[in-house]
């Protein structure tokens, strides 16, 4: 029923005067600034603040100035990874459809994306070895407890899924405020993620930035393309194009066939092509 509502109201939002929307707007926003306001609550409000904008981000534009440092406070503040979800989301559409009256807050968002990203707190990537060996001793212990900790109540992976698409549309809608942050270095350290789905977005967002990089610097690309020839016909030869067509005829999850496709059109954006002999 929520769902509907909030879809409703986006709808509503895009015909009313603007005397309406602005009460509409103004309710909803309220609502996310108040203390009292319950936690559930708050994430469906948060939720109809993403479905106006979507529809009428135009009109919207002019509130973002009382919404943004809200739902920043909120980043920082809550802990509950589902409102993180919902907070990066909102960050993303803000992006899309308010660009320029998002310039103040870029920083802020940026900040809070990096972190969001890497934000893992079940998962140790650097003792891969040591966590074997931790699962073990809790699979010994979990018939002296009555209360187990399942990955399905694991919900990080969504806040993680949602900084990778909204840094995508930092890096695409943003590039200008970007000059002084350094996605590159962050996205590749990602490329390790442990879920399919979220690292299909990750690399989705490093393709977006190194579209970003052949835009700004058309003639350093070229410079590079001359000075790694020998490079790129080691890395062409050791895993071929055709090598990607195999994967995707593979047994694989429809999560894994789209992070190789998402590899291969990334090999695509680079132009990386064996030299003719």
């Amino acid at each position: 029923m929520r769902k509907r509502a909030i879809t409703t109201l986006g709808h509503l939002a895009d015909v009313v005067s603007d005397e309406q929307f602005d009460r509409i707007v103004m309710k909803v926003l309220s609502t996310c600034d108040d203390p009292e306001t319950e936690l559930c609550c708050l994430k469906t409000f948060i939720i109809a603040v993403i479905a106006i904008c979507r529809t009428s981000g135009a009109r919207f534009a002019k509130f973002l100035s009382q919404i943004v440092p809200v739902l920043i406070q909120k980043c920082e503040s809550e802990e509950d990874d589902e409102l993180r979800e919902i907070c990066l989301q909102a960050f993303e559409i803000f992006a899309f459809r308010c660009t320029s009256e998002l310039s103040p807050f870029v920083a802020s968002i940026v900040q809070i994306s990096i972190e969001m990203l890497s934000y893992d707190p079940n998962y140790n990537y650097g003792a891969e070895e040591d966590c074997i060996d931790a699962m073990e001793m809790e699979d010994e212990e979990a018939g002296e407890q009555d209360d187990t900790y399942s990955d399905d109540d694991d919900l990080s992976w969504k806040v993680r899924k949602s900084a990778a698409k909204c840094i995508e549309a930092l890096i695409t809608f943003r590039a200008e405020k970007l000059v002084e942050n350094h996605f590159g270095q962050l996205l590749i350290s990602r490329f390790r993620e442990r879920e399919d789905n979220v690292k299909y977005d990750i690399f989705t967002a490093y393709s977006a930035l190194l579209r970003l990089t052949k835009q700004m610097n058309p003639e350093l690309a070229s410079f590079q393309s001359q000075n790694t020839q020998s490079g790129n016909e080691l890395l062409v030869e050791t895993f071929p194009p055709s090598r990607f067509q195999q994967i995707l005829k593979d047994e694989f999850t429809e999560e894994q066939k789209a992070v190789f496709a998402k590899l291969q059109q990334q090999d695509k954006d680079i132009s990386i092509q064996a030299p003719q002999k």
